[in-house]
């Protein structure tokens, strides 16, 4: 076959593969890496190589078990003209137990899953695994002295940070433990007005 003849059937064969490419949407996921449990977790979509959109719901879900979702389905619907949304996803202590992750123990993955019949997996599922953890934020606590003596009045101020570094409004319960781990005082303190710490003092008991 001459080259003047090759020329329409790789024009033709190029064409297929744009036309072809042009119906696969890409999908874009885009969150924190470490999915705190009972926070909110913000998800960022983007779609490419959709000119009429992309619609769908996001959840999170247990990769070794898909039976139960770790959390609530959010819907999307990603617009011709603005192909970004963000959308918040919350994987509550409920879901934490009931999907399984509170029985895992060391490889803490939680698996972000993207749904739509326009995606081009067989399944329509697009998923994104990530790691889980238990703390949903940092406790601070500065005392006056770095030992006291049974009778003394320990003062102390408590700083309560959630998972971005930022000041909370969660109650802070203080325990006070003796040199064998027994509680003998218990308290909960609500935090001060810009949410950020809280200033108190308790006794040091003498039969400690």
């Amino acid at each position: 076959m001459s080259p003047g003849k090759w020329l329409p059937l790789w024009l033709s064969w190029m064409g297929a593969l744009v036309t072809v490419s042009q119906q696969a949407p890409r999908l874009l996921m885009v969150t924190p890496s470490v999915v705190p449990i009972g926070a909110e977790v913000g998800v960022v979509l983007q779609v490419e190589g959709a000119p009429s959109g992309l619609s769908g719901t996001v959840y999170f879900q247990n990769e070794n078990d898909a039976s139960v979702k770790c959390s609530t389905e959010v819907q999307f619907k990603l617009k011709p003209d603005s192909f970004l949304e963000k959308v918040t996803l919350k994987v509550t202590h409920d879901h934490f137990v009931q999907c399984g992750l509170s029985t895992q123990r060391r490889d803490r993955y939680i698996q972000l899953v993207a749904h739509s019949s326009n995606l081009p997996s067989s399944n329509g599922i697009q998923t994104l695994n990530l790691r889980w953890s238990a703390r949903q934020g940092y406790l601070f606590i500065q005392t006056d002295k770095p030992i006291y003596t049974p009778g003394e009045m320990v003062n102390f101020q408590i700083f309560a940070l959630d998972h971005k570094l930022r000041p909370t409004f969660e109650p802070v319960i203080i325990t006070v433990q003796n040199p064998w781990g027994l509680q003998v005082r218990k308290d909960q303190r609500a935090l001060c007005g810009d949410g950020c710490c809280d200033k108190g003092s308790t006794d040091n008991p003498s039969h400690l």
